[in-house]
């Protein structure tokens, strides 16, 4: 089974908490809502006359609401639907009633999880204006996690965004959610806005909202903040591998290949590197950043170790480390088990080169032997050209001439090949 994504994860943890929450939340609202307009000071002093009007709740309109309530509280969605489509037809509303009437309508919706009937009953609330306003935002609040819920994230985004206008002091889980709309619908700046917002109000710095900071940043290249941002994630998960391999391509695609390096080897150090291709790529890496010195070493152990399977490329690269660190011999062992198991003689070639930089002749001349048995090179006369070389300078002239004359069919290798002739027969004379 395919490991579920940011995105994904995101997604299903936004959904069960608005279900969970909306349901919660509703029910408080609207017995809140009924409570504060059945009291005589629900409007503040400066509330208009038809503000004051329109936040009368009549007694057999509160009975029916809280009737209705009762019914959902008890999962009887029939009967609560009867008690309400029985008030609209019966009952000559005034404003503020027929805003309770939407409202308890969403409550019932979202507490079935029809959540498209829930959106269309909390916007109508929402334009008749005529609750408390605390009870507003918190409907427009709760319609944005609905909206999110049904994935209508350009929606949520909005709707959270405005809601965010009016709160004076939103919490920060609140403005978090305002990121996760946005950056589900595409908004990167804004979710990162809003992320940012969210984690420097919360001393706790919750993991999943550093993660969709990180993730916002990363869709907007912008690699120098998600840098900070992967550090704090981190210094919290040392374990954690995902985090620092992308904290080392963070600092690769800023060109900063000597900060990447240095997260990997870290990363290496603490023992969260342990696979094959890990151990592989931070050898290449040393390589290219010109400590060797220090990837050969690495590479040779979990060679050793078993981690590291001994084939043709690995060992190839056990002794190019060896070699880039001027560790010619020991450069020799891994380079030698590498040819015997090409398909051609190339490495063998490569092999004689380090044995005539040790002055082996002997031993060059053996592997230039093998690699052309071999075969398949791209260059024959310069191998028997080397050949040759090594021949002469282990006093084989009679076998040196012989592979200098092979080394004459070849272009690359005649008129060296030539020279190396007439030496030797003038020497002769």
């Amino acid at each position: 089974m395919q490991k579920p994504t940011f995105t994904d994860r995101l997604r299903l943890a936004t959904h069960v908490t608005a279900t969970a929450l909306l349901t919660a939340t509703f029910a408080f609202i609207v017995s809140t809502a009924i409570a504060m307009a059945a009291s005589e000071d629900a409007a503040s002093p400066d509330t208009d006359e038809a503000d004051e009007q329109s936040f009368v709740t009549r007694p057999e309109a509160y009975e029916q609401i809280v009737k209705a309530q009762d019914y959902i509280k008890k999962q009887q969605y029939e009967k609560a639907t009867k008690v309400l489509e029985k008030m609209q037809r019966r009952l000559r509303l005034n404003n503020h009633e027929k805003s309770l009437v939407q409202q308890t309508f969403g409550f019932l919706y979202a507490s079935q999880e029809k959540f498209p009937k829930a959106i269309e009953a909390l916007n109508r609330c929402l334009e008749l204006r005529a609750l408390p306003k605390p009870t507003l935002l918190n409907i427009e609040y709760n319609l944005g996690q609905i909206y999110f819920a049904t994935k209508k994230f350009k929606q949520a985004a909005d709707t959270l965004e405005e809601w965010l206008k009016k709160s004076k002091n939103p919490a920060p889980s609140a403005i978090f959610t305002a990121a996760a709309a946005n950056y589900q619908a595409h908004r990167y700046d804004r979710a990162a806005k809003y992320a940012q917002d969210a984690i420097s109000r919360d001393k706790s710095k919750p993991d999943g909202w550093l993660q969709l900071l990180l993730a916002s940043q990363m869709e907007l290249k912008r690699f120098r903040e998600a840098s900070a941002t992967l550090q704090t994630i981190v210094s919290r998960h040392p374990s954690r591998k995902t985090y620092w391999i992308q904290l080392a391509s963070v600092y690769a695609q800023m060109n900063d290949d000597a900060r990447a390096l240095a997260v990997y080897e870290l990363a290496y150090q603490k023992g969260v590197l342990n696979e094959s291709s890990e151990i592989i790529n931070l050898t290449q890496r040393m390589i290219q950043q010109g400590v060797p010195q220090k990837g050969a070493p690495i590479l040779e152990g979990a060679i050793a170790s078993g981690l590291v399977k001994p084939t043709q490329d690995n060992l190839t690269l056990l002794a190019t480390a060896w070699q880039h660190a001027r560790e010619r011999d020991r450069a020799m062992e891994p380079l030698a088990r590498a040819a015997q198991a090409a398909k051609d003689g190339s490495l063998f070639v490569r092999l004689a080169q380090i044995q005539l930089e040790k002055e082996d002749w002997t031993a060059a001349a053996r592997s230039i032997e093998r690699a052309l048995k071999k075969g398949g090179l791209r260059h024959p006369g310069q191998a028997y050209l080397t050949l040759g070389i090594a021949r002469f300078n282990a006093q084989k002239k009679k076998q040196a001439q012989q592979a200098f004359r092979q080394a004459l069919a070849d272009e690359d290798s005649k008129n060296a090949a030539s020279g190396w002739l007439a030496f030797i027969e003038g020497a002769s004379r």
